[in-house]
């Protein structure tokens, strides 16, 4: 049975991996395996950035998170890939890899994730999350060759355009 390497947020899309064999996934180091977002956030957003902000779990359920300095730490970045005065469209960098993470800071920042129905606020005319992972490049745990996965964003591209 194929094991799960790599996981996605309930309506997160994009590139998850899987491991013929068990054991293959603890040879995974998380420092090795780098995953690349594309999403596509309300506002005009600075052309780039750094957030940096402890994220913990909320204290009053049992699913969302949120900024609080006793959290645990969580570092992403991100570039604007295109943008207008509503939205912006941004790659976005992991450096940690903490739950709802990309979701919870852009909503930190005041730009949510259009489509987000746990931390979206706003509620637009488009149906679903959008958010993505596109690229994910690691070592490979067994032949040591560098691995490097994408996926072609121009759905996203497509409907940032039509907004």
């Amino acid at each position: 049975n194929p094991h799960i390497v790599t996981r996605l947020d309930r309506n997160t899309t994009g590139i998850v991996i899987f491991a013929k064999y068990g054991h293959i996934h603890h040879l995974f180091s998380k420092g090795n395996l780098k995953k690349i977002y594309t999403c596509l956030v309300y506002g005009k957003t600075h052309t780039s950035g750094i957030i940096e902000a402890n994220i913990r779990r909320s204290k009053d359920s049992i699913i969302t998170r949120e900024v609080a300095s006793d959290g645990k730490y969580a570092k992403t970045s991100y570039e604007v890939i295109n943008q207008n005065d509503k939205y912006s469209l941004c790659k976005v960098h992991l450096h940690t890899g903490r739950t709802h993470q990309i979701r919870v800071h852009f909503q930190h920042i005041g730009h949510p994730i259009v489509g987000d129905s746990l931390y979206d606020g706003f509620h637009d005319k488009i149906h679903g999350q959008v958010l993505q992972c596109t690229q994910i490049y690691f070592v490979h745990p067994i032949n040591k060759n560098n691995i490097y996965i994408t996926i072609d964003y121009k759905q996203l591209l497509k409907l940032f355009n039509q907004l």
